[in-house]
């Protein structure tokens, strides 16, 4: 088995897609920036009553058959 990662943390969920639950330190955050910047979205989110933020898929990593073709002839070279 082969398992490609990315090296930043949030990589899978903005390939894939999911929710982020909402906590206080993300609401005193988004507070700070409302004030800091005045802008409207940093309101919005710190006033967000649904409980998450819902993160759409935007598929950015995704491997063809062709890459995957290419990664296991490379294992097949490496393990020769």
């Amino acid at each position: 088995m082969v398992i490609v990662k990315f090296g930043t943390v949030y990589a899978e969920i903005h390939n894939k897609g999911g929710r982020i639950n909402m906590t206080e330190r993300m609401r005193k955050f988004f507070w700070a920036m409302f004030r800091a910047t005045g802008d409207e979205i940093y309101k919005n989110m710190a006033l967000n009553k649904k409980g998450y933020i819902e993160i759409p898929k935007r598929e950015f990593a995704k491997l063809t058959e062709e890459d995957i073709e290419r990664i296991k002839e490379q294992i097949a070279e490496i393990t020769l």
